[in-house]
């Protein structure tokens, strides 16, 4: 189980501010109050939206996955990921 904060201080000890649940619970909530970071938001995100766009439609005209990979620069599994929607589901 792990410690959840309804405040959503890190440091935060008050019991009245705190509850247990487990590691699907604390990834929800963090979700529904808009805390992960996801897709072109992060930091390290060689891609953005308009280009998963652009890799799908490639995907749809059959264009491989290497060569897409290649054009932009990812690795082949990424692609693989964004065509399974494993990867930017959001998009």
């Amino acid at each position: 189980m792990f410690v959840l904060h309804h405040c959503d201080v890190p440091n935060c000890v008050n019991p009245d501010h705190l509850f247990l649940g487990t590691q699907t619970d604390n990834m929800k909530d963090m979700d529904n109050k808009g805390r992960r970071t996801i897709g072109e938001k992060k930091s390290n995100a060689k891609l953005n939206n308009k280009k998963v766009k652009e890799i799908r439609q490639l995907l749809l005209k059959k264009v491989t996955q290497e060569v897409i990979a290649k054009q932009y620069g990812v690795s082949q599994k990424i692609i693989w990921n964004i065509k399974h929607r494993i990867y930017w589901s959001h998009v």
